[in-house]
């Protein structure tokens, strides 16, 4: 309990709220200062004592020594060393760039307790995510005996995505006992599909069932530029029409039909920036007990298939008209082709520089060598390793990589998501 606690800590040392979380005064965050300060007292864990208080919990006390306090005041702090990782047992999936207070936090949810998941929100591959010393994307914690249990237990009060406003959490069963617990008795089972860690970009890909009822298939990829920022991809296919959305909480401004922006502790603004041309409708609605909590929603027309490409970026500068994004040293630009030399060029959404050199192709459509052109049935995104006169080295993510079999040598073997691929012309 203890290691998984400091494993899911954000860089602020909290951890974000998960699940049927009721404890403590913060509602967006949990402080896990006095249950590691148990951690380090009963294992004398130096890892432990950096997140904990100077003293243990006052309900301890009566069980405790003299000796056995001072042990834990004079016990040494160990900063952890640890970067992005899984708990895929219980199904978090966190990606981070560091624990200092102004770093990149967030979190993935993609599992499901398949014996008694009474407990579980409709969050399925949901996200928390933090920077700047603020949980800008939150979850809330819950109290059974308000009336906005069920609510907040619910999509609505999640950063997912949704089909025609249809919730995740369906088919509610409350606790016969009068304490206002209750539980959901659907809700989707997830399918991790990728998740590669390394220096300089983590990947997560997932799916879940919940829309089948719908005929919608649903996935969503994340990509994390590290020291940078967040590409979020939500992608929906049906042979029928709907309305898709996306669901994201917190005080978020309205500056476009594209475009929304948060102040930080910091005093930076994060905007979530869409990518896509459509002419969406923007709600945001307030909710909970004095209407404390805002969602900001992004809705399509109806239509079969939609893909939402939507941009994290925390301290940006951007320039729309030009399709032009600063973050820190990486600029992304939108509507350009990348080409490698005049016999390799590629189709992405946008392109990525790092300190003005290409970093990353996100959202690849098609790629021509010798002047042949070959279309992907799905995007594929290319972080750029090496890229030199006729020879391109990068990493592929995703999950239609057939068409580039026979194309890159990659030393062997079947290409996966995460492999390391190599053109040579």
């Amino acid at each position: 309990m203890f290691e998984s606690l400091v494993k899911l800590a954000m860089p602020n040392k909290a951890i974000p709220v998960l699940q049927d979380d009721t404890d403590g005064g913060s509602m967006i965050e949990a402080d896990i200062s006095e249950p590691l300060a148990v951690g380090a007292m009963i294992f004398n864990e130096p890892l432990f004592r950096d997140f904990s208080g100077d003293n243990p919990p006052l309900s301890f006390y009566w069980l405790l020594s003299t000796d056995q306090i001072q042990r834990l005041k004079n016990l040494s702090a160990k900063a952890p060393d640890f970067g992005s990782l899984a708990l895929k047992e219980t199904g978090y999936y966190v990606m981070r760039d560091g624990w200092q207070p102004d770093n990149r936090y967030l979190l993935v949810s993609a599992g499901l307790e398949k014996r008694k998941p009474d407990h579980q929100h409709g969050d399925m591959l949901g996200i928390i995510a933090y920077t700047g010393g603020t949980t800008f994307l939150p979850n809330y914690k819950v109290r059974y005996n308000r009336e906005d249990f069920s609510y907040l237990k619910n999509s609505w009060a999640k950063n997912v995505a949704l089909v025609d406003s249809q919730l995740q959490g369906r088919n509610w069963k409350g606790n016969r006992g009068g304490s206002g617990f209750g539980k959901w008795l659907f809700l989707p089972e997830p399918k991790v599909l990728c998740w590669q860690v390394s220096d300089e970009l983590d990947y997560f890909s997932g799916q879940h069932n919940g829309f089948e009822n719908l005929d919608v298939h649903y996935q969503r990829e994340i990509l994390f530029v590290k020291n940078g920022f967040w590409i979020v991809i939500d992608e929906f296919n049906s042979n029928s029409v709907h309305k898709y959305q996306q669901v994201w909480q917190g005080p978020f401004e309205i500056v476009n039909n594209r475009l929304l922006k948060q102040l930080l502790k910091n005093g930076q603004q994060v905007y979530l920036w869409q990518l896509n041309d459509e002419k969406f409708e923007i709600k945001q609605h307030r909710f909970g007990v004095h209407h404390r909590y805002q969602n900001n929603v992004f809705q399509t027309t109806p239509q079969k298939q939609f893909t939402f490409t939507t941009l994290i970026l925390p301290g940006a500068k951007i320039n729309e008209d030009k399709g032009v994004i600063q973050v820190g040293d990486f600029t992304i630009r939108t509507g350009e082709d990348f080409t490698v030399n005049p016999n390799l060029s590629f189709k992405p959404k946008l392109i990525v520089e790092k300190q003005g050199q290409p970093f990353l192709l996100n959202g690849v459509t098609e790629f021509s060598i010798d002047g042949k052109t070959t279309h992907l049935k799905k995007p594929l995104h290319f972080l750029i390793l090496n890229a030199m006169e006729g020879k391109l080295n990068c990493r592929v993510y995703g999950h239609d990589l057939d068409n580039l079999q026979k194309m890159f040598n990659h030393n062997g073997g079947r290409l996966q998501c995460g492999s390391i691929i190599e053109l040579t012309l």
